[in-house]
């Protein structure tokens, strides 16, 4: 018998940031979380406005999760990523989202310390269980630190 992984009052609620410049992803992932007993915001942001956004984030307001869509309107991924992994809490889970593999692009997102990256399946039932697959593993099953902005966010 299926267990019910619906969300509950009981449930914490997380905060995702999506980086992507298509809107489309928001609603699907917080359907999928939803459906997979996660209670969850999503913070869709695009490329220009990611690290604006994300330094001027509160303690209450640090993603669990980081989805980034590889390929970004006049953004280059892996500055993004060092940016995310330098200027803000380094701990959080970078994970890249893209819809190919390019062993190069691969190799030089792990450089950066991107946590893992994932290809993006074309058919809409099997992205809705690979993202449950992801919010299961990083937001369940992986032990995390509770998040924390950098130290040198926090003397200023």
């Amino acid at each position: 018998m299926p267990l019910d992984d619906s969300p509950t009052h009981d449930t914490p609620e997380v905060l995702i940031a999506l980086i992507d410049d298509d809107p489309a992803p928001e609603h699907l992932l917080a359907a999928v979380a939803a459906q997979s007993g996660f209670r969850c915001r999503v913070w869709r942001l695009n490329s220009r406005d990611t690290l604006q956004l994300l330094t001027q984030a509160t303690a209450e307001d640090t993603p669990r999760l980081v989805l980034l869509e590889w390929k970004l309107a006049g953004t280059e991924p892996l500055r993004l990523i060092e940016q995310l992994k330098t200027g803000f809490d380094r701990r959080i889970p970078v994970i890249v989202f893209a819809a190919w593999e390019n062993k190069d692009d691969v190799a030089a997102a792990y450089d950066v310390q991107a946590n893992c990256w994932v290809v993006k399946p074309a058919s809409p039932d099997e992205y809705a269980r690979t993202v449950a697959q992801i919010l299961h593993f990083w937001l369940r099953d992986v032990r995390l630190p509770v998040p924390m902005l950098n130290r040198a966010r926090a003397g200023s």
